[in-house]
């Protein structure tokens, strides 16, 4: 008797798991490592950052800028690589993302959050104490 009674429970909890409901999609955020992050600061200025996937970013202060940012990018990927000199390394817990670059004048703080085709990244410098918000980096990826 009692086996006719447990082989109906055995179905169903196999067939809905319990009471409980399955767990909701995590995104796994990440950068991008086909292209540079770029932001277009105006007068001809801009910056570029480039990350790489064992954690290592490079960044690059732009001036003079001229065209279309895609071709500025294009003009940057021969040199603009992992053994540049304005490094640091990066760490991502979620959405947020964080790094310091060491360059030669000194050293910029960076911390903010991964979007689906950019950055928006908060700095200090500790070169000249300049504090900035939500600076957005577009993705641009190389051709």
């Amino acid at each position: 008797m009692y086996k006719n009674l447990i082989i109906p429970y055995i179905i169903l909890f196999a067939i809905f798991g319990g009471c409980s409901s399955a767990p909701s999609a995590i995104k796994n955020y990440t950068v991008k490592y086909d292209g540079i992050y770029f932001q277009d600061l105006g007068d001809g200025d801009g910056d570029a950052i480039r990350f790489f996937e064992d954690g290592i970013v490079i960044e690059q202060g732009l001036g003079s800028l001229e065209g279309d940012p895609r071709d500025i990018v294009m003009d940057l990927q021969p040199w603009f690589n992992r053994e540049y000199e304005s490094s640091g390394v990066y760490t991502i817990q979620g959405n947020q993302i964080s790094f310091s670059i060491n360059s030669e004048s000194g050293i910029v703080d960076y911390a903010g959050i991964i979007m689906d085709n950019g950055l928006s990244l908060n700095s200090y410098s500790h070169i000249n104490g300049r504090k900035s918000k939500n600076n957005l980096f577009k993705f641009i990826p190389f051709k």
